[in-house]
């Protein structure tokens, strides 16, 4: 996930797009010192970090914002209290704060064997371990704050057909829906396009990816009881099984938000099934912890991979968020590691840009990536272990994971080891917006 020298051949989907620099004749030339290509959370987030630097932003994003819309039909996220505070920091979080629903407690279990274990904020002194948050909302709230900011260019509804390496960066020429052909040139690239990144192809940069043999169903459900703001991760013969809190629906009922993943195999068997006929299953991997689950709202499948770029960086070009790595759900890491990322990468920017630098600078680069490479692969080692940990239903597996989650309960230490990684506070070193102090 660091910096490789040499670089894994490319798959033959995933040939280069980039054309040596070359003369073109374009109706407009625009130059930026960052130029961010995805206008998703990721995107949105470096934008808004970037602000106000004094630094020529722009983003690019293919399709068009998003627009608010019901909250019953939207994905729920978990963010972790590193992700809420870089919000704080950027002044965002009293509109987040509106949307989000606080977990103050995670309860984890192994179904039909012993052992459990709890974390609670109180124990720490804290409001909230987390908050769970609607995607296309917080997505909404990012993408109104952007249009806002006077010195940030953003190009929507846009596509792309050249990226070129140049002496100072890269260019890239658009086409935008009114037809207009607009060549674009940055200091920095910033591939913040998810994990089937067009511009991680088009820098040539290969992938390693895993292809979990499971899938996701994400969904949510109404409870005919109150969730107490109890986040629940609870292992199952078919999978890890996860329930969020979610603020109540307009009609006042309780909710919850869940992820379950299952065997590639069940999902395809029950990816024709209306939502009423999944509650059954989906109760009896539960139990009643949260009493009755009297309706499946929604729910969508969505196929599983782990995938690590082989490199992050370049002279001049820096991948972020999916387009970097993508997690497997079941410890929720993906996403905050990602912002993490961000607020670090921000950070090391600004320094260098107040201290005469360019953005696009290797040696810039490098800090950024030695400063996030070690924690990026310890969350992905712990993520990737922890399902074939609870995978293993060998009875003398079975007795250790038990043992292993009544002992987390009995040694605060390694408790508050492991409840300061789900935080996102672990680390010598955190970014200043996750410690609350402006850029």
């Amino acid at each position: 996930m660091g910096v490789v020298r040499n670089r894994d051949p490319l798959p033959t989907d995933e040939q280069p797009l980039m054309r040596a620099s070359r003369p073109r004749s374009r109706n407009l030339n625009v130059s930026f010192d960052v130029l961010i290509v995805g206008g998703g959370l990721i995107g949105s987030t470096l934008a808004l970090a970037l602000a106000g630097q004094s630094m020529r932003v722009g983003v690019l994003e293919a399709g068009e914002w998003v627009s608010p819309h019901d909250l019953s039909q939207d994905r729920a996220l978990a963010l972790s209290l590193s992700s809420s505070r870089i919000f704080q920091t950027l002044g965002l979080w009293p509109q987040i704060n509106a949307i989000a629903t606080p977990i103050t407690q995670v309860q984890i279990s192994d179904a039909g064997h012993f052992g459990g274990a709890h974390i609670s904020a109180a124990d720490y002194r804290l409001p909230a371990l987390g908050y769970v948050t609607p995607a296309n909302q917080l997505l909404t709230i990012l993408q109104k704050e952007l249009r806002l900011k006077t010195d940030i260019h953003c190009f929507t509804s846009t596509s792309w057909d050249d990226l070129r390496p140049t002496e100072n960066g890269y260019e890239v020429d658009i086409h935008t829906a009114q037809g207009k052909s607009i060549t674009l040139s940055t200091r920095l690239l910033v591939a913040a396009d998810g994990s089937d990144s067009k511009t991680r192809r088009a820098l040539g940069i290969g992938v390693k990816t895993v292809v979990y043999d499971e899938q996701a169903i994400v969904g949510t459900a109404v409870l005919t009881q109150d969730h107490h703001n109890i986040a629940y991760e609870r292992f199952t013969k078919r999978g890890p099984l996860a329930f969020l809190p979610l603020k109540d629906d307009k009609e006042g009922r309780h909710q919850a938000a869940f992820v379950w993943t299952v065997s590639a195999q069940e999902a395809e068997s029950w990816k024709h099934m209306r939502p009423d006929q999944l509650r059954a299953p989906l109760q009896q991997a539960f139990g009643n912890r949260l009493g009755r689950l009297q309706a499946i709202t929604q729910f969508h499948l969505h196929p599983l991979r782990s995938q690590f770029a082989a490199e992050q960086i370049l002279p001049g070009a820096v991948l972020l968020g999916n387009a970097a790595h993508t997690l497997h759900p079941v410890a929720a890491q993906g996403l905050n590691t990602s912002l993490k990322d961000t607020a670090a990468l921000a950070q090391i920017l600004v320094e260098a840009w107040r201290a005469g630098k360019t953005p696009g600078e290797f040696a810039v680069l490098e800090n950024y990536i030695h400063w996030r490479e070690k924690e990026q692969k310890a969350i992905a080692f712990f993520t990737d272990n922890l399902i074939h940990l609870f995978a293993d239903h060998i009875a003398p597996v079975a007795i250790l994971r038990g043992l292993g989650l009544c002992g987390l309960d009995a040694l605060p230490p390694l408790k508050k080891k492991i409840a300061k990684m789900g935080m996102g506070l672990a680390g010598r070193r955190l970014p200043k917006l996750v410690c609350g102090v402006c850029l």
